[in-house]
């Protein structure tokens, strides 16, 4: 296992993102993330634990927290009889991506995310 800064994994030529997770922190994905990724990056899609983001979604709506949602890009659960617990982000282009899996999402100052697997690929 090692530890990916999430930051510096952003950057790159990307056109779409996509983050699976379960507990969706949006304020911290728009805050500390969401800048990070270049102006080309225009699909941006957040999905998580369906059950969890209704819990979170009225709390972030009353107090401003993730005001970016569903306009610079799109949050939506996964709802299915068991919690969805898969951690995963993607990065791609036409020509090259990068994917890394996680065994957690760690939300802290230096924005750490302690990987299991962690590649870029080309086409």
């Amino acid at each position: 296992m090692s530890e990916v800064q999430l930051p510096n994994q952003l950057n790159g030529p990307w056109d779409h993102l996509l983050i699976l997770t379960y507990g969706m922190d949006l304020p911290f994905f728009e805050y500390a993330l969401l800048r990070e990724l270049p102006a080309r990056c225009r699909n941006r899609i957040v999905l998580g634990d369906g059950a969890h983001l209704l819990e979170i979604s009225e709390a972030h709506a009353r107090d401003g927290l993730a005001r970016a949602m569903n306009h610079r890009y799109v949050a939506e659960g996964i709802f299915s009889p068991q919690a969805a617990h898969a951690k995963l982000i993607m990065l791609t282009n036409p020509t090259q991506g990068r994917r890394a899996n996680a065994s957690y999402f760690a939300c802290s100052a230096v924005f750490c995310w302690v990987t299991v697997n962690c590649s870029t690929f080309a086409r």
